[in-house]
């Protein structure tokens, strides 16, 4: 199981939980710390937290400030108790959004992400690609050495022609943005991912042949769905 359905599925109980407990009052003296934290606020910073470091994982610094503006805004309150501050409110919440989504833009601009340079590194190659929109691609193993797919908010199904001229060790290069792409591979070939995930899912329905001829599928994968599928 990947690790994101584990940590997202015992988060979604752990929030269940403290938020029963925290109605019952069982609780509010461990909370009454800082001028006292909900068990709502300690969720949502886990959460906000564990998003922080998938982005510095994945070395994309320009993400990390709007949710590091969320998490001031989580305990805007608490910050200024400690402090000793008078006014609970430190900074306007618009403003510091739209600080952190300058800086962010900023960033961004100056340290492409890896799924950008990796766009415009293959800006100039033959690439299929689908948007905001269902479809269907066929690759034709006869001249399939490599191929560059990017789907973004789509469905995208992949299929392969004349498999008994495919050649081992062809690669499919995807980039795969909010979209679900499902990808049809004959149960006789052998699949070697190598696919960069970004808070999104790769799953086998089955398996292929492991002696077959390998299929290399490579790429990213941001907050999307992809599937390989034998048959």
């Amino acid at each position: 199981m990947k690790f994101w359905k584990i940590f997202w599925g015992f988060g979604a109980i752990l929030l269940a939980v403290l938020l029963l407990l925290n109605t019952l009052g069982v609780l509010t003296p461990a909370f009454d710390v800082v001028g006292g934290v909900s068990a709502l606020q300690i969720v949502l910073a886990l959460f906000v937290f564990a998003f922080l470091v998938s982005r510095v994982i994945k070395l994309k610094f320009g993400s990390i400030f709007i949710p590091l503006s969320f998490l001031f805004m989580i305990f805007e309150r608490n910050i200024a108790f400690a402090l000793g501050l008078e006014s609970e409110n430190i900074i306007n919440n618009w403003l510091l959004f739209f600080c952190a989504l300058l800086i962010s833009i900023g960033i961004s601009l100056l340290i492409p992400s890896k799924a950008k340079r990796w766009k415009k590194h293959k800006k100039d190659k033959a690439m299929k690609s689908n948007r905001f929109a269902s479809s269907t691609r066929y690759i034709d193993c006869e001249s399939f050495v490599e191929e560059y797919i990017h789907n973004e908010l789509g469905e995208l199904k992949i299929y392969f022609e004349n498999t008994d001229s495919f050649t081992s060790g062809a690669v499919i290069n995807l980039y795969n943005r909010l979209g679900a792409t499902d990808i049809y591979v004959p149960r006789e070939w052998n699949v070697k991912e190598d696919i960069t995930n970004n808070l999104g899912d790769v799953s086998y329905y089955e398996k292929g042949d492991s002696e077959g001829p390998t299929l290399i599928l490579s790429g990213h994968n941001e907050l999307g769905a992809v599937s390989v599928k034998f048959i």
